[in-house]
């Protein structure tokens, strides 16, 4: 999705620095039921907030079990794990050998996605999204195919009443992203009044016009875009954009 001789340019450090400080906040740490058991014989069951909890003495897994027991516990995902499935995932997932084969990329995602095919015997419901540092890549190229164009610009600011708290520019060409910046691309008349509809408005028809391609725009105050970031797992893709055709 990256070309791979993308421009990085305009780089505030300022909001560099937030975009990391927020990365380290914004992971998948659901509200989760963990029930391990013994081919039906439950060993333990404990509330990711509330510690040890009952579920009966003995299960059979089933996704309509886990939808059960993850409305009757109030929680937001249910994982079901015998004992010797998941001995079985950690030998494949530890495997030596794969570990010289792979490089880490590849293997992190190797593990994760043994834990995926593990079926009944290590069942996690709602199925959860593949992600790296804590980041949705499956739900990004979504909603990059779904929202936006192969040949487009998007903008998306954080901003409070007096600045651009973090902001991003990424302009695509063939469905890749060849050039990135903060919004200090546009000339700073352009960029006051960060809370102001018309700003936004402006800035982009300003991206349509300087690239000749499609603009699209997901402004959010930065209270919200924060607590989006802490809760990421959740998604933005419901967040309106504002678009404007060059």
């Amino acid at each position: 999705m990256i070309h791979p001789d993308v421009v990085f340019d305009h780089i505030d450090i300022n909001q560099a620095r937030r975009f990391v400080d927020l990365s380290a906040l914004a992971q998948p740490n659901p509200h989760v039921l963990y029930v391990l058991h013994d081919k039906g014989k439950v060993l333990k069951a404990w509330d990711s907030r509330k510690g040890k909890v009952s579920v009966g003495p003995t299960l059979a897994p089933s996704m309509e079990l886990a939808e059960d027991l993850k409305r009757r516990h109030q929680v937001e995902e249910v994982q079901l794990i015998d004992r010797d499935a998941y001995y079985q995932y950690l030998r494949q997932a530890l495997d030596l050998e794969k570990a010289r084969e792979l490089n880490g990329y590849d293997f992190k995602d190797r593990a994760k996605d043994l834990k995926a095919r593990q079926g009944n015997g290590f069942l996690i419901h709602p199925a959860r999204e593949k992600y790296d540092y804590y980041h949705y890549t499956d739900r990004t190229r979504r909603f990059i195919s779904q929202k936006l164009k192969p040949d487009c610009v998007f903008l998306l600011g954080a901003y409070t009443s007096e600045e651009w708290w973090v902001s991003v520019m990424t302009v695509f060409s063939g469905g890749q992203m060849v050039y990135l910046s903060t919004f200090e691309y546009f000339p700073a008349e352009k960029l006051a009044s960060p809370d102001s509809i018309p700003t936004h408005e402006g800035l982009v028809k300003a991206a349509a016009l300087a690239f000749r391609k499609p603009a699209f725009g997901m402004f959010l105050p930065r209270e919200t875009f924060e607590n989006f970031g802490k809760n990421q797992w959740r998604g933005l893709g419901q967040t309106p954009l504002l678009v404007e055709k060059a």
